[in-house]
């Protein structure tokens, strides 16, 4: 391109190839007039083009795209080098990147469709937290019934497979806290089912004792979980499930895998649940009923196992159940609510950096 006259002094045979013109065709003004339809990017060009010539762009801006219409319609990409000629012209090589661009752009097109379902997979989640958080008691509701109380309820995703749980029933209060198979969709799932099988079970037994609870809410998980064919899912739940009884000043425990830790006096005894799952497992399943008599000042905790799972710390080991219990137990000088900040601290501290492994649940309660 010549820089005084703009015009087009020599095009490549190649042009006919890539850009469905003759060089003939192209020669002179023609080149703008032809490969540009408007008339301000045809001006713009023409102004780069002169000050590519007389070198006032850098090295750095002298390619540039452009789409670009052949005779026959079809639309290419070329990709340009402008570099400074002889006599202060300007010298254009274009290479086509068709096939790349086009490549480029269906990419862009499946990254906007996957962003817009992700939004709307986002969306959909964050409205079922909503109802999931709806599903769950209100923990402070649980100090009306208690001296003091926590409920430490951290779910790995948006929604959680872990649940807490309480009723109070003709006096009696059950508590629960329960870890289902799974975290986020499943878990969650498997622990609105759970949540409304235990509900319904002591509606309907209201003076049962845990185990009984643990054994009804166990045949009626695994009738939901199996279809008349006798094909199912081998889903369940653990489950720390505790009955107080405020006039006999007993408390009544059954777990499902899972334990209760009871501190009185600054010592920590560890009572084990059964060691079968709520759901299908092989073989006759037993469950315990362990009855306590308490007093005033006892603390009880329940938890699931993605508080002892996570990993975290100077050596990125588990934070496991002997760290649990001198955590619990280092923390007795304070009330039952600050020992529920203390906790979060205690776990933020030792994940640091790492991913939460599973959902997490620690239940503390004071008689």
């Amino acid at each position: 391109v010549a820089r005084h006259t703009g015009e087009v002094t020599y095009v490549s045979p190649a042009s006919k190839s890539i850009l469905g013109y003759d060089p003939s065709e192209l020669i002179g003004y023609e080149w703008w007039n032809k490969t540009l339809t408007d008339p301000a990017e045809r001006e713009r060009l023409k102004r780069y083009a002169r000050d590519v010539a007389l070198r006032n762009i850098g090295q750095d801006h002298r390619q540039y795209e452009r789409c670009f219409v052949t005779p026959q319609g079809m639309r290419k990409w070329i990709l340009w080098e402008a570099v400074p000629g002889p006599g202060k012209s300007a010298i254009s090589i274009g290479h086509d990147i068709t096939r790349r661009k086009l490549a480029e752009l269906d990419l862009d097109r499946r990254n906007e469709q996957l962003r817009e379902t992700n939004a709307a997979l986002i969306d959909s989640l964050n409205y079922a937290q909503k109802i999931q958080d709806v599903l769950l008691p209100d923990p402070s509701q649980l100090n009306s019934h208690l001296t003091d109380s926590f409920v430490f309820y951290r779910p790995r995703d948006i929604v959680s497979g872990d649940f807490y749980f309480f009723r109070n029933k003709e006096d009696v209060l059950y508590v629960a806290g329960a870890d289902c198979t799974g975290h986020g969709v499943p878990g969650a799932m498997m622990s609105v089912l759970g949540t409304s099988l235990l509900r319904d079970a002591i509606r309907e037994f209201p003076t049962a004792e845990p185990d009984e609870i643990l054994r009804l809410l166990d045949t009626e998980l695994i009738m939901a979980m199996t279809r008349e064919s006798g094909e199912g899912l081998k889903d369940g739940m653990d489950i720390a499930l505790v009955k107080y009884d405020p006039q006999s000043r007993s408390v009544s425990f059954s777990g499902a895998y899972r334990s209760l830790l009871l501190v009185r006096d600054g010592n920590l005894r560890e009572i084990a649940g059964s060691r079968y799952p709520i759901g299908h497992f092989e073989g006759e399943k037993f469950f315990s009923n362990v009855r306590l008599d308490v007093q005033s000042g006892d603390r009880l905790y329940m938890f699931s196992d993605g508080v002892t799972d996570q990993f975290g710390g100077e050596h990125d080991k588990k934070f496991n159940r002997k760290r649990l219990k001198e955590l619990i137990l280092g923390v007795q000088e304070m009330p039952m609510r600050e020992q529920g900040d203390f906790v979060e601290y205690a776990m933020n501290n030792w994940m640091q950096t790492n991913e939460q492994t599973d959902d997490m649940l620690l239940i503390g309660m004071e008689i």
